[in-house]
């Protein structure tokens, strides 16, 4: 019998995700960070807050392919609403490539920005009210010898990723009215 003051592992997992998103929260934004292109005519911070959409919108498809797998329904509605808003939000910044290629240049048009700004708030929205059913059902493994040798933690990343796009676009907006 276990001591009343030992966790039990999906405690111990519900406090170590939690922790994780406060970390998030405290994060500095990628907007601050030194801008060492140095590049007078474009404003790299947007490009340093943003160009991590690509690979989150990556992320979140793997955790729909799981939630699928898994037969997790309450959240694939949520998933799907997610990678749908970052991949309309990444058709608003690089409307030239996204579709076809990949994510290889951004817009300064302000309308369309606005309308990548509210496409990741809502994602973000939406995001954080599975996070912790991503976290526990979909990303840490199943089985008890997979939890011992570990595995990489995804589902706060998003949070960053989408938190410093909405930060630098918010920035850059308001910094170039």
């Amino acid at each position: 019998m276990k001591p009343k003051h030992e966790k039990s592992l999906k405690q111990q997992l519900e406090d170590d995700y939690a922790e994780a998103r406060k970390k998030v929260e405290q994060e500095p934004y990628l907007w601050n960070t030194y801008d060492d292109m140095n590049f007078p005519t474009l404003d790299w911070r947007l490009w340093n807050s943003i160009s991590n959409l690509d690979i989150t919108l990556c992320y979140v498809r793997d955790f729909l392919k799981k939630a699928r797998r898994k037969r997790k329904r309450t959240v694939v509605p949520s998933i799907l609403k997610v990678e749908a808003l970052i991949g309309e939000s990444l058709e608003f910044i690089d409307s030239q490539y996204w579709k076809t290629k990949r994510f290889l240049d951004m817009t300064t048009d302000h309308e369309k920005l606005k309308n990548a700004l509210e496409c990741l708030k809502e994602a973000y929205s939406q995001y954080e009210t599975v996070y912790m059913d991503v976290s526990l059902n979909l990303e840490v493994p199943a089985s008890s010898k997979a939890k011992q040798l570990g595995w990489i933690v995804i589902a706060p990343t998003i949070l960053s990723h989408l938190r410093n796009a909405i930060y630098g676009l918010e920035q850059f907006l308001e910094t170039h009215k």
